[in-house]
């Protein structure tokens, strides 16, 4: 045999070792074991078979060893991290929820009042849901001139709805719409 069975050579095994395996017996079972067991032929299937020879006892039900037999000393095939292999997640959720808030409140101290002492409240308010999402990764985050345009941008499509309604169809009434708002920031 060696260190290479196959599912076949398993087979033979049974028959020889085991009065009930007949033939009629294994029809049924035939394909269930190479369905189920082909996968881990080699070195992982002569284990198993070693195991399950070693223990298994004939019952007037039960007369061979089945595929279920096998599969219990064979890798189930589902990923198990087990108990070491990383922190638990309530305390990796509370940990990444603690880092977040630090991350955040760090930006708030720094370059969220900057924003909030030179923007309108409304581009302040955008920005601080962008520097909100971006830390809750729990890394510190400082928002680029890009991204701070980014978030006036929204605000002023935000403002311009509420001042206007929805948004109109001919470009020019936009764009004007929007310098309105601009302007009446301007003023605030």
């Amino acid at each position: 045999m060696g260190p290479s069975m196959t599912v076949t050579e398993l087979l033979q095994r049974i028959m020889a070792a085991y009065a009930g395996a007949t033939n009629e017996a294994m029809k049924t079972f035939v394909p269930v074991f190479h369905a189920r067991l082909r996968k881990h032929e080699g070195e992982r299937l002569e284990a198993a078979a070693v195991e399950v020879f070693g223990s298994f006892k004939p019952k007037y039900d039960h007369r061979f060893p089945i595929p279920a037999d096998f599969e219990a000393h064979l890798p189930s095939g589902k990923l198990d991290l087990g108990r070491d292999s990383g922190p638990a997640i309530r305390q990796w959720l509370s940990d990444r929820e603690r880092r977040s808030k630090d991350a955040y409140a760090e930006w708030a101290q720094g370059q969220g009042n900057k924003i909030k002492a030179n923007r309108p409240q409304q581009v302040y308010a955008a920005c601080q849901h962008m520097a909100m999402e971006l830390t809750r990764s729990g890394r510190r985050v400082t928002l680029s001139a890009e991204q701070i345009r980014v978030c006036e941008e929204r605000a002023l499509c935000q403002e311009r709805v509420r001042m206007f309604g929805p948004p109109p169809r001919v470009e020019d009434t936009w764009a004007g719409q929007i310098e309105q708002v601009r302007e009446a920031w301007r003023v605030a």
